[in-house]
C-alpha cells in the first residue's frame, strides 16, 4: 500500500508540474529598449575656476532651467580662463556630472571645439577649458546631449524703443 501511495504521489506530481510551469509562459513578452531613456535632471550647476562659484561643490553656480523645455539649461555671464564641469547636484564630488567629451575641450571666441556632452558618474574627469575670458551664453541640452558656448560681443548694445 505504501508503494502505491508513493508512486501515486509521483504520478500526480508528474501530471501537475507541466500545468504549473505553463502559466509562467503565457503572455510574457520580453521588451528591449533600444533608445536612450531621458535623464531626469532637476538642477544643473557649474563648478571650476572659470565659473562664478569657483570649485565650491557645496555652493556651485546654478544654471537656469527653461520653463518650457525641462531638459534645457542656460547661463549668460562672465567666464574666466580656466576649467569648468557641470554637476547635477550639490555637495558631492562623486555625483553625476555633465563632462566634456574629451579632456581640455577648448572654448574660445569660435565657441566650443565639440558640442557633445558626456553625462555619467565617475570615470575620466574631462573638463572644458575656457581659453578666453569673456561673457558667454551657455546652453546645455541634456536630452539632445549637446552644449554650446557663444561669446557675447560686449560692444553690442541692444536698443529698446520707448513709447512717448
Amino acid at each position: 500500500m505504501r508503494k502505491l501511495m508513493k508512486y501515486g504521489m509521483y504520478l500526480m506530481l508528474a501530471l501537475l508540474a507541466p500545468a504549473s510551469f505553463q502559466s509562467c509562459n503565457d503572455d510574457k513578452d520580453i521588451v528591449v529598449i533600444t533608445e536612450e531613456l531621458p535623464l531626469k535632471v532637476e538642477h544643473l550647476y557649474m563648478v571650476g575656476d572659470a565659473t562664478p562659484a569657483g570649485w565650491s561643490i557645496d555652493n556651485p553656480f546654478e544654471m537656469t532651467r527653461d520653463t518650457e523645455n525641462k531638459y534645457l539649461f542656460t547661463y549668460h555671464g562672465k567666464l574666466k580662463t580656466g576649467e569648468i564641469k557641470l554637476p547635477l547636484s550639490k555637495g558631492d564630488w562623486g555625483a553625476t556630472f555633465v563632462y566634456a567629451p574629451t579632456a581640455d575641450t577648448e572654448i574660445n571666441d569660435k565657441g566650443v571645439a565639440s558640442d557633445a556632452i558626456d553625462i555619467r558618474k565617475g570615470g575620466a574627469d574631462n573638463k572644458w577649458e575656457i581659453t578666453e575670458e569673456a561673457t558667454y551664453d551657455v546652453t546645455v541640452d541634456v536630452a539632445a546631449m549637446t552644449v554650446s558656448f557663444t561669446k557675447v560681443d560686449p560692444t553690442a548694445i541692444s536698443t529698446v524703443e520707448t513709447a512717448n
